[in-house]
């Protein structure tokens, strides 16, 4: 399962999911951190999570747009939000879709 957070203002998300070793990974190359089940800050941004089970995720913002999809095999978000976060100008849709590839997974024209 892949869920994406499309998070357009600094504000705080808490990250629910029954998977552990779970990782907020967001997009740029920044650092990922562990969701706590706990309000955590984040900046504008993308972040990806890759997990097994549902993920909850709830934002003190109402403008964060959360999309999940549980098949790891197509590209994905098709298509992303017409708009991006601040910090991701000039990004493109085949980026994002590159972002979200999960390692090992096959697309269903393989």
């Amino acid at each position: 399962m892949r869920t994406a957070i499309f998070v357009y203002e600094s504000t705080t998300v808490t990250i629910k999911c029954d998977d552990t070793g779970l990782e907020v990974v967001p997009y740029g190359g920044a650092s990922s951190f562990a969701p706590t089940g706990d309000p955590q800050s984040v900046s504008p941004n993308l972040y990806k999570i890759v997990s097994t089970s549902a993920v909850s995720v709830s934002s003190g913002a109402s403008s964060t747009v959360v999309m999940s999809n549980t098949s790891d095999k197509d590209k994905w978000p098709d298509p992303p939000p017409a708009t991006l976060p601040s910090t991701m100008s000039g990004t493109t849709s085949q980026q994002i879709w590159d972002f979200f590839v999960v390692p090992g997974a096959r697309s269903l024209a393989s």
